[in-house]
């Protein structure tokens, strides 16, 4: 796999830290998939097969950030089982190994959530052994910002994070701050 992959790619921090949207532009249209090569989306489809034999898996709509250009936030249609054949690390290595540029130009439309409590502490987990990454700390909650009726809402796949795992509401949230997008 490319080692591309493993560093964090900061691709839009604007100088005004509240400048981030929190519903970018996303095109449905503009499919992430034209981009790869023809074995590539072979690959991508016998991973999904294999997927699908061994447990029922959910294969949302996801974006994949394609421009930054003016401060605009533009993504492409991409999906679940895309983000696996490129960026899961459990893949069997016949379907893991796609070209330089599946690595090179997925990003992911999700959200990692940084929760400071009052008294100035952020929480942190560590992440259990039986997952990728397992036993290394990770942010407070994080996850996919899926695509729903048509749109990326970062500010509330943020929400839906700190629910899903800290039991956290909107009300139990002083202030939620979108500070910058990274792959």
């Amino acid at each position: 796999r490319s080692k591309k992959m493993e560093r964090i790619q900061f691709f839009y921090t604007p100088m005004d830290l509240k400048g981030v949207q929190s519903t970018p532009n996303y095109n449905s249209q503009n499919d992430f998939l034209r981009l790869l090569t023809e074995t590539d989306r072979q690959k991508i489809d016998l991973n999904w097969e294999e997927a699908l034999k061994r447990a029922k898996v959910w294969r949302g709509e996801l974006g994949s950030l394609v421009d930054t250009q003016g401060g605009d936030l533009q993504y492409a249609k991409t999906d679940y089982g895309v983000w696996r054949a490129i960026a899961s690390p459990d893949l069997p290595r016949e379907y893991a190994t796609l070209s330089d540029l599946a690595y090179d130009k997925f990003r992911v439309s999700s959200v990692g959530i940084a929760v400071e409590t009052i008294d100035g502490k952020v929480i942190v987990h560590r992440k259990p052994d039986n997952v990728p990454a397992g036993g290394k700390l990770d942010s407070s909650a994080n996850g996919f910002c899926e695509v729903k009726n048509g749109k990326l809402d970062f500010e509330q796949a943020a929400y839906e994070k700190l629910q899903r795992e800290l039991g956290l509401t909107k009300e139990d949230i002083i202030n939620l701050e979108l500070r910058g997008v990274h792959s």
